[in-house]
């Protein structure tokens, strides 16, 4: 008996494979529906697949030309630079979240698929009274603690 369909079985495995993953690797990316649907379009859909970074939130350890600069008395707010050293992913966005005493900033990114997208960022951060303490991304790095004399103290590890 001859399977006629044999030759497509490939290109179905392969289909479900891509849809296993994108459902079920979201960790640190783009939800399928976004992928396949969203702005960026089907090369998201090939990096996700392949589990190369896109949509995800920037750690410090990923940032060239980290800076950190007071900006105002008592340090009002804080300019954080510095550039994405994976050169296919910019910095699109930055959240900020208070928790406690302290804020916790995300960098999130997504692939450089147009012109003008860039991996170098600069962002000013207000700092709420009661604040202390800044970090960076979801491993917490500490980028800013406010010193005990009501001055500042920069952190640059």
């Amino acid at each position: 008996m001859k399977m006629k369909h044999l030759g497509k079985l490939p290109v179905i495995m392969l289909a479900v494979a891509l849809i296993v993953c994108l459902c079920g690797c979201q960790k640190n990316r783009q939800s399928a529906i976004t992928v396949i649907g969203g702005a960026d379009g089907p090369t998201s859909i090939w990096v996700s697949a392949l589990g190369l970074p896109g949509g995800r939130t920037l750690e410090y350890e990923d940032i060239g030309f980290f800076t950190v600069r007071e900006i105002g008395d008592n340090a009002a707010a804080l300019e954080i630079s510095g550039t994405c050293m994976s050169s296919a992913l910019a910095v699109k966005s930055v959240r900020v979240k208070r928790k406690r005493d302290s804020l916790a900033v995300y960098l999130r990114t997504s692939l450089c698929v147009k012109e003008g997208d860039s991996g170098a960022f600069r962002y000013e951060i207000s700092i709420p009274a009661g604040v202390n303490q800044v970090v960076l991304g979801t491993q917490a790095k500490e980028i800013w603690r406010r010193a005990d004399d009501a001055r500042s103290a920069l952190r640059a590890n």
